[in-house]
């Protein structure tokens, strides 16, 4: 008898759910999108009941789709990255900060001038930035309110808070703590010195657990409310990333993998804990490895952007004939030539993480003329996309001294075919799309049979792949000419950009 796993995501924009087999085929799932907040200037936040409300909005898409919960033998879950404080009860005392929170200009500035980047980057492996990594906006919590943060009773990742609705116990997986910047990421355990030296007491940090660990198991009170049968195992659960490498089958040094999801993620296996700090860096799921990946905020982002802002006609076909607006709009994109007629896009909608890690900068078309068509400006977005993620890949090469053949991708970006060869011939890699498009999800199911004890391990798995896109040559000098004007723009216009955000300040954001 087939044995059932459900993996969810609680991904930044809407959460997934989907129930595999034991062979990790997938078998039904739901998705439910969700909104974000901005309270303020430089500020994004979302009620944390919208997680769990999404979740037992796919719950009950699932069982209306004719799959019985009660045959899940665990629970695995994978998030994005917020921070969230709670009360003893497990209450939301706040609205969780995202990580495309930009707000802690003030924080990050303490935190350079009395622990030092040094000392941050040699204990976390990681940088000091806003957003990415937890403290500045636990410290900006400390000093703009105070009353939330004495009353705090831990502080959760998203995975931790869902965690706790399904099983009242309070968690966090190596992975996730990773971007806390309160973490050894060698030791792989809280370290107390830096945590006192910030001022974070170590008691509101929930206890370190694998993964793939169970922590708890879901009551008969959810079993009333989602139909999960009573004693359900649930495990740690882990970074989205991390998770969508498990299912990407990434488990080798120097493996490579792609998200194109609203934030973008390229990520690399490494076996020594080798860090660069231009990118996130964290631990694997698998023991004695890390992932170094690229967060590249403006990714899905974008695209999005455009079809609510400028894609009307997409949506009123698409709602008229059933089609997919993004489809709709990549045909179009599809009608202008490789370099978009000259046009080049910066893609910083929402600033920038990797590798420039700079939260004044700002989005731009460039090379404009009157002959340009729309057509052209979002084929210019799906290639801007592409080259912010060359130079990321670029620092892969550059500083692990690994050469990058190939690339495995995931997300909903990736169901356009019209991308994928972008990505091909920009990044001047076979491009491997796999079957399953949903690694996340497959990922987290992987940590609860793991935890359960139906599999002893991740290494053997390998996704199947339904298509491989190929390096366009004809395509190549181009793109190499736009990648070089693109790797100087960041610097050209930084100065102008750090301008243009002060004007904003000044005048827009009241």
């Amino acid at each position: 008898m087939s044995k059932f796993f459900l993996g969810i995501d609680i991904g930044t924009t809407g959460c997934k759910s989907a129930v595999y087999d034991q062979e990790g085929r997938k078998v039904i799932g739901d998705y439910q999108e969700y909104f974000l907040d901005y309270p303020g200037p430089k500020q994004v936040e979302i009620h944390p009941d919208r997680w769990w409300d999404a979740v037992r909005h796919t719950l009950k898409g699932i069982v209306k789709q004719g799959f019985a919960l009660n045959k899940i033998k665990g629970i695995g879950i994978s998030c994005t990255n917020a921070i969230l404080a709670v009360d003893r009860k497990g209450h939301p005392l706040r609205k969780a900060i995202m990580q495309l929170d930009q707000r802690t200009d003030n924080e990050i500035e303490w935190l350079h001038s009395n622990i030092g980047e040094e000392r941050i980057f040699q204990v976390t492996g990681n940088r000091i930035a806003p957003g990415t990594f937890s403290v500045p906006a636990l410290l900006w919590m400390k000093n703009n309110q105070p009353e939330i943060f004495k009353k705090a009773y831990k502080f959760l990742a998203p995975t931790g808070y869902i965690v706790y609705k399904l099983t009242g116990s309070y968690s966090i997986d190596p992975s996730r703590a990773s971007t806390t910047m309160l973490f050894d990421l060698r030791k792989q355990d809280w370290d107390p010195l830096l945590c006192k030296a910030i001022g974070i007491p170590l008691p509101l940090l929930p206890k370190i657990t694998p993964a793939d660990m169970v922590v708890g198991f879901t009551s008969k009170e959810i079993e009333e409310i989602t139909g999960l049968k009573t004693g359900t195992s649930v495990v740690t659960g882990c970074m989205d990333s991390v998770a969508a490498a498990l299912g990407s089958g990434i488990s080798r040094n120097g493996e490579v993998f792609s998200i194109l999801g609203t934030v973008g993620r390229l990520g690399i296996c490494v076996t020594k804990p080798t860090f660069d700090n231009r990118m996130v860096n964290c631990c694997h799921g698998l023991p004695g490895s890390w992932l170094s990946m690229a967060a590249i905020n403006g990714t899905g982002a974008s695209y999005r952007w455009f079809r609510d802002n400028f894609g009307q006609l997409e949506r009123l076909l698409a709602e008229e004939t059933g089609d997919n607006p993004y489809e709709l709009m990549n045909k179009e994109a599809a009608r202008s030539p490789a370099g978009a007629r000259g046009i080049i896009y910066l893609p910083y909608l929402a600033a920038e993480r990797s590798p420039v890690w700079d939260s004044n900068v700002s989005a731009a078309f460039l090379g404009l003329k009157l002959s340009h068509r729309r057509a052209d400006l979002i084929r210019a977005l799906l290639e801007g996309i592409s080259l912010a993620f060359r130079h990321n890949l670029d620092v892969f090469g550059e500083e692990l001294g690994i050469k990058i053949t190939e690339i495995k991708i995931s997300g909903g970006g990736a169901s356009s075919s019209l991308w994928r060869q972008i990505l091909a011939d920009v990044l001047g890699v076979k491009v491997h799309l796999l079957a399953n498009q949903e690694t996340e999800t497959l990922g987290a199911a992987f940590l609860a049979a793991k935890g359960t004890g139906l599999i002893s391990g991740y290494e053997s798995f390998n996704p199947a792949i339904t298509e491989t896109k190929l390096p366009n040559r004809n395509n190549r000098e181009i793109y190499q000419k736009l990648y070089a004007i693109y790797k100087e723009l960041y610097g050209r216009l930084k100065a102008t950009n750090e301008q243009l955000s002060q004007l904003h300040r000044t005048y827009f954001e009241r």
